[in-house]
C-alpha cells in the first residue's frame, strides 16, 4: 500500500513539473489584421460630373464626350505602386448591372466615345427616351500582382453620379443596313437538313419587317407567318449549317428557350397558321396563332431579263398543301440589266417586286428586283411577300 501511494505521489509531482515547464504558457494568437499596414498611397480621390444631362448625336458618334473630371487624383506613396482606372456605368445606384465602356483620360477629363456611350445607354435602359444612368470611377492600385480598389468621391462625399442621357436610335430600316441575318425554321415535315442544300426545302428563313428594326450588324426583328401542322416538331436556328445558336421549347409546346441544345422541339397545338416573331438583339421570341386567310397559288415563278420576260423559272413549293414558301436555286451569269420579279400562276395578275437586293419585301406591281452575278437560293413567302437571295 505504501508503495502504491509513493508511485501516485511521484506522478503528481511530475505532472506539476511538466505543467510549470509549458513553453507556450501565457501566449495567444493575434487576430488577423490586428496590426496597421504601411500606407501605399494618398487616398484622396475626388471626381466631379462634367455634364448633368447629355443628348448623344449620331452625327458626332466618333467624337468623345467628357463625362467626369478628376479633381484630385490619388498619389502613390510607394514608387512600386501603379495606378489604373476603371469606368463603370449602370442603370441603378447599386450597380447591380454594369458596363465598362472604353475610355480615355486627357489631363483630368474622363472621355468616352459617343458611339460607345450610346450603345451602353441603350443596353442598360432598353429605351431611346431620356433616362438616368449612374457613373463611377474606380482607382486600381497594383503592387507585386496584388490589387486594391478605391472608388472616387465628390467633394460632397458622393461616389455615384447620375447623368440624364438621351441616346440616338441604332436601329435602321433593312434597306439601310446591307445584309441582314435571318433565323431559320427547321424540322417541318420531319426535314432536319440544316445545310445550304436544305435552304428553302427544310430551312425556311424568318421574314423582314418594315420600319426601324435592324442594327448595322444585321441583327433585328424577324417575323414569319405560315402554315404549321400539329404533327410536326421544329426549332429555330441562327446560322446555316450550325446548331450552336437555336431556339427550342422548354415544355414541348410554344414556350421558347434560347441557345440551348438540350431543348425540346416546338409543337403547335393544332393545325393552322401561326406567326413567329424573333428579336435577335434582345433575344426575345413569341409564337402566336395568326388570323389570316391567304390566297393560294398553283405556282410561283421568277421572270425578268434572265429570260427576256418570257416564260417563268418555276419555283418549288415547300409544302404540298397549306404551304406559301417557294424556292429556287439559280445562277445569274452577270449583274442585272433590267431585273426580275415574282409572279403567280404564270400570269401578271399577281406579281411582286421591289428595288432591294439581296432581301426585301415585294410590293404588288412593284419595281424590278436588281441582282448580282452568282448562284443563289431564292426564297419567296407569298403571304408576307418577303424574299431572300441567299448566296450559295
Amino acid at each position: 500500500m505504501k508503495k502504491i501511494n509513493l508511485i501516485l505521489y511521484a506522478l503528481a509531482i511530475c505532472g506539476l513539473l511538466f505543467t510549470s515547464c509549458d513553453q507556450y504558457d501565457n501566449q495567444y494568437v493575434a487576430k488577423p489584421g490586428a496590426y496597421e499596414q504601411d500606407t501605399l498611397q494618398d487616398n484622396t480621390f475626388i471626381i466631379e460630373a462634367t455634364v448633368s444631362s447629355y443628348t448623344i448625336e449620331e452625327s458626332v458618334s466618333e467624337d468623345s464626350v467628357g463625362l467626369l473630371t478628376i479633381s484630385t487624383a490619388p498619389v502613390p506613396l510607394d514608387s512600386a505602386v501603379t495606378v489604373s482606372y476603371l469606368l463603370q456605368l449602370s442603370s441603378n445606384e447599386n450597380f447591380t448591372d454594369t458596363i465598362s465602356p472604353a475610355f480615355s483620360i486627357n489631363g483630368s477629363s474622363v472621355n468616352v466615345k459617343n458611339e460607345d456611350l450610346n450603345t451602353a445607354v441603350l443596353t442598360l435602359t432598353d429605351s431611346e427616351n431620356e433616362s438616368e444612368i449612374f457613373v463611377r470611377l474606380i482607382a486600381c492600385f497594383t503592387k507585386g500582382g496584388l490589387k486594391t480598389m478605391h472608388i472616387g468621391e465628390t467633394s460632397g462625399g458622393v461616389s455615384v453620379l447620375g447623368i440624364m442621357t438621351t441616346p440616338y436610335s441604332i436601329l435602321k430600316p433593312y434597306t439601310e443596313v446591307g445584309t441582314v441575318y435571318p433565323y431559320y425554321i427547321v424540322g417541318l415535315g420531319e426535314n432536319w437538313n440544316n445545310s445550304v442544300e436544305g435552304l428553302g426545302s427544310s430551312l425556311i428563313p424568318l421574314g423582314l419587317v418594315t420600319g426601324n428594326a435592324y442594327h448595322s450588324d444585321g441583327k433585328g426583328t424577324f417575323e414569319y407567318t405560315g402554315y404549321f401542322s400539329a404533327a410536326d416538331g421544329f426549332k429555330i436556328v441562327g446560322n446555316v449549317g450550325s446548331w450552336d445558336e437555336q431556339w427550342g421549347s422548354s415544355d414541348g409546346a410554344l414556350t421558347p428557350v434560347h441557345n440551348n441544345s438540350g431543348s425540346s422541339n416546338f409543337s403547335v397545338p393544332a393545325d393552322g397558321y401561326y406567326t413567329i416573331t424573333l428579336n435577335s438583339i434582345k433575344n426575345e421570341m413569341t409564337i402566336e396563332e395568326a388570323t389570316v386567310s391567304p390566297a393560294t397559288y398553283s405556282s410561283i415563278g421568277l421572270i425578268g431579263d434572265i429570260n427576256g420576260w418570257g416564260s417563268d423559272e418555276v419555283m418549288t413549293a415547300n409544302q404540298s398543301s397549306g404551304g406559301h414558301i417557294w424556292y429556287l436555286t439559280y445562277t445569274f451569269n452577270g449583274d442585272y440589266t433590267d431585273g426580275v420579279k415574282f409572279r403567280a400562276n404564270a400570269d401578271w395578275t399577281n406579281n411582286w417586286g421591289a428595288a432591294e437586293f439581296p432581301q426585301g419585301i415585294g410590293v404588288s406591281g412593284g419595281s424590278n428586283i436588281p441582282y448580282k452575278a452568282g448562284t443563289y437560293t431564292i426564297i419567296f413567302n407569298d403571304i408576307t411577300n418577303c424574299y431572300y437571295f441567299i448566296k450559295n
